[in-house]
């Protein structure tokens, strides 16, 4: 609808202009005196109108280039009213040949290119309109003066036609306004699209009608007949530019530097990687509604801005109350100071998460809530006091456990200087394989605290198969399926078959793989004496509280927090099972297991 109504407008545009410009041609075919007065008389009213509109809002225009212009083209009227009255056969200037409407002419359309061209510059500078006035006026009653004094040099010559310095200077004011219009094309970002158009087309149909102005000898030829008529249509094209609208969009064209400002924040408010929520107050300061968001609170909390946008806070994140985000959104409001906060906890049935605030009040009463996603960090840094810990309580174990080895084997040497009896020889060499052993687990261990490691997918097919013939016992496997892991997924299966034997005394051990919805099950049991109850709930760190059995189980439960979840329960008839839960792979296919 609205682009049919937009070209109906220029369709009605262009036909109206079409009637007008046919309508003046018949009547200069009869009287060409009124058919330049009317022309002139049109473009006067056209600049006139300019100015009044800018005059009367001088004080809060933005565009400086707006507000320069429009109190130009006052003087440029004057010097065109001027022009008209002095034309061949008004009478109203008698002494005065066709010099003098020339010359009227030159020095309007030098004015008006310079105006064109100069009120660029005045563009983003502080420019007061009564200095503007000033500086047209003086040199408006300069021209004037130099004129009727005689000094201005002459442009039409009678019984001779146009003088070299008025065909000259058309040439120098279409190159004015070249410039003028490649300085329009650079600043186009500062003008509403139509304006820019209208504008740039202007200044085109006055260089078209400069270069015919050039060619006619004398003032009711044909070259000033088309010379007017492009004059006509560059003052309808002004008028559409700016009294149009002026009307239908004055602020945003008498705004358009402020606009463009605005625009930059605009973009700067969709690229901020930090959210940003604007709240409008309710219930006397009770509630808010989101009045805005940025997309990166879309993106943060997954939610649409056209969902949220008039709804209340505690209807679109219902735990605000109780993470204390609300009462601090109800603190600036009432006090207007900022708040910063601390990282706080949000949780409920659609988000999870922690967010740090920046709130601030603005001037028209809305609050502003600036916020980071620091889910990661607090992650990190959980992760980061957990690593601190275990490495802590492992160094303790592993200096214990090295330390007793070595004592065991320094006892034993010299024991055996003494009996020379070779079971001494073998404690020895029992505890320099313990002491290894303890090294390689570390080694181990270190593996599975490598938080930034990404998992990979594994099929545990592929992993089985490496299992088979390493061990001793009978090993069953049923199932396959693609889990996402990394190479310590081998260490968890090899520990847990080595728990079965070392502990539990094992020949069998069965392992069922099954895919379930969210993830995927693996049961690893066995035919051992299985783990009492009482230290089922502190299996996979019996190594740590008692030092003799080892890191195994540990680096299975530290593992496997990374890929999932692990848990320990009775096999029947007898016998321990280890629950294993993995993280599905999303893909179909299968993979090759490295």
């Amino acid at each position: 609808m609205n682009q049919n109504n937009t070209d109906f407008r220029k369709d009605s545009d262009i036909i109206f202009l079409a009637v007008v410009i046919a309508g003046l041609y018949i009547i200069s075919l009869d009287n060409f005196l009124l058919f330049h007065s009317l022309v002139e008389l049109f473009s006067i009213v056209v600049a006139v109108a300019f100015f009044l509109i800018v005059w009367n809002r001088r004080n809060i225009i933005e565009n400086n280039y707006i507000l320069a212009a429009g109190i130009g083209y006052l003087f440029i009227a004057s010097i065109d009213l001027l022009h008209t009255f002095a034309y061949k056969g008004m009478g109203i200037f008698p002494g005065y040949d066709t010099n003098l409407p020339t010359q009227l002419w030159i020095a309007a359309r030098y004015l008006e290119s310079l105006i064109l061209v100069v009120s660029f510059f005045l563009m983003g500078k502080k420019v007061k309109a009564s200095n503007v006035t000033t500086t047209y006026l003086i040199i408006t009653t300069i021209l004037i003066v130099s004129i009727f004094g005689g000094y201005f040099p002459d442009s039409y010559i009678e019984g001779a036609g146009l003088t070299s310095f008025k065909i000259y200077s058309e040439y120098l004011i279409a190159s004015i306004l070249l410039v003028a219009l490649t300085l329009l094309h650079q600043k186009r970002s500062n003008f509403l699209p139509n304006v820019y158009k209208y504008l740039a087309l202007a200044i085109v149909f006055t260089i078209i009608g400069e270069l015919a102005f050039t060619f006619y000898i004398s003032v009711y030829g044909f070259s000033n007949l088309v010379g007017h008529f492009f004059k006509l249509i560059s003052f309808y094209l002004i008028y559409k530019a700016v009294i149009v609208t002026s009307l239908d969009k004055p602020y945003e064209m008498l705004f358009g530097e402020l606009n463009q400002e605005r625009k930059k924040y605009t973009d700067l408010f969709r690229a901020m990687k930090n959210g940003v929520a604007v709240f409008e107050p309710v219930d006397n300061g009770e509630d808010f509604l989101i009045k805005d968001i940025n997309p990166a609170v879309e993106k943060i909390e997954g939610v649409k801005k056209e969902d949220v946008i008039g709804k209340k806070v505690t209807l679109t994140f219902p735990n605000s109350r109780e993470t204390g985000f609300l009462d601090n959104l109800r603190k600036v409001w009432n006090t207007g100071d900022p708040i910063h906060t601390e990282p706080i906890h949000y949780c409920d049935s659609e988000r999870e998460g922690w967010r740090e605030n920046d709130i601030y009040k603005l001037a028209n009463g809305d609050v502003v809530a600036v916020y980071e996603d620091v889910t990661e960090k607090k992650n990190t840094q959980r992760q980061q006091a957990q690593l601190t810990k275990e490495l802590q309580t492992v160094n303790q174990i592993l200096r214990h456990d090295i330390s007793n080895d070595l004592s065991a084997i320094s006892m034993s040497v010299d024991i055996f200087r003494n009996k020379r009896d070779d079971k001494y020889l073998d404690m020895i060499k029992r505890a320099v394989k313990k002491s290894i052993s303890r090294i390689n687990e570390m080694g181990m261990f270190e593996k599975t605290l490598d938080f930034e490691k990404k998992l990979k997918p594994f099929q545990l097919s592929k992993v089985f198969e490496k299992l088979r013939g390493k061990y001793d016992l009978k090993i069953s496997i049923e199932g396959d399926a693609t889990v996402m892991a990394d190479e310590v997924i081998y260490s968890i299966f090899e520990n847990l078959i080595e728990n079965s034997i070392k502990h539990g005394k094992a020949d069998i051990v069965d392992i069922k793989v099954q895919e379930k919805e969210d993830d995927v099950e693996v049961r690893v049991s066995d035919n051992g004496t299985g783990i009492p109850d009482s230290i089922k709930k502190k299996v996979f760190d019996e190594g740590f509280s008692t030092g003799k059995g080892g890191m195994g189980l540990y680096i299975v439960k530290t593992t496997m927090n990374r890929y999932g979840s692990i848990q320990v329960e009775d096999n029947d008839p007898h016998g321990a099972c280890f629950v294993l839960r993995f993280k599905k792979y999303p893909g179909k296919e299968n993979v090759k297991s490295e």
